[in-house]
């Protein structure tokens, strides 16, 4: 039988990231990924200023219309959300699917690199401190998780630096964390942590000098897709950083100046 996962994220016109890049890998998998997308995007932020077309009113009728049929998710996914209304409707969904059995994945698309991207305010934080509330799992990278706890950002954080910030995020209602994109000491890093036991994990990769759109949305589709197959948190995390890599890997030997999933399907 196929999950049903329903994914909430951007949908660019040009670019291979967010539904674009979610829909194909999550099909793959043997999942039924369900299209909800948040905004139209012209093109991805890193092509330039794009023109966007603000989906909020599209996102409560096919909410409504769902809810006549009858349709159900065994999971959610949150990714790119437009505005403040906008997380707050989505957060309220996600609490009444929450309560409806369906596992709640947040991917907090909120900055990197120390910074918050531009057009997201402070306001916007807060709001999406609302999703974490009533997710399972959080997928934030480092920057984002400073920000949603309130600590500053290091450049090179320590070992005891990580596990406070992983004890935070999960202090504020998700019951797993997955910490990406984190450089301490000398060394790239994956951090996972199941609040409920208190297990800690790392995943070390080797980081290569290319900047390529869209390995998060890779990454969230990859581990939400293993788990709700049954596989146990660390594996499939674990599975999301050996499956980005290799495709990231084979983006770079086929020369491509784009991350593109098409030649990289038969990795997942």
């Amino acid at each position: 039988m196929q999950n049903r996962i329903l994914l909430m994220n951007d949908l660019p016109g040009i670019g291979r990231a967010a539904l674009n890049m979610m829909l194909p890998i999550l099909t793959q998998m043997g999942a039924e990924p369900v299209c909800l997308p948040t905004a139209l995007l012209s093109n991805t932020l890193n092509f330039g200023e794009a023109a966007i077309l603000d989906t909020t009113e599209y996102l409560e009728q096919a909410a409504e219309k769902w809810k006549e049929l009858g349709t159900g998710f065994d999971g959610v996914m949150t990714g790119f959300i437009l505005h403040e209304r906008q997380a707050e409707w989505i957060a309220d969904f996600c609490k009444k699917q929450r309560e409806q059995g369906a596992v709640i994945f947040c991917d907090p698309i909120l900055g990197d690199h120390g910074r918050l991207y531009r057009g997201i305010t402070q306001s916007r934080v807060e709001c999406m401190k609302r999703i974490v509330r009533e997710s399972r799992y959080v997928l934030p990278n480092y920057t984002e998780a400073c920000y949603l706890t309130g600590r500053p950002y290091c450049p090179d954080p320590c070992e005891r630096e990580i596990h406070s910030v992983l004890q935070d995020l999960t202090d504020l209602g998700a019951r797993a964390v997955i910490l990406k994109s984190v450089y301490g000491e000398g060394h790239y890093r994956v951090y996972g942590f199941d609040g409920e036991t208190g297990q800690q994990f790392t995943c070390p990769y080797e980081a290569l000098p290319v900047n390529y759109s869209g390995t998060g949305d890779a990454f969230a589709a990859l581990f939400a897709g293993k788990l709700l197959a049954g596989e146990k948190l660390e594996h499939s995390v674990r599975y999301a950083v050996d499956t980005v890599r290799a495709m990231i890997e084979r983006n770079v030997r086929l020369g491509h100046t784009g991350f593109l999933y098409e030649p990289c399907l038969d990795l997942v």
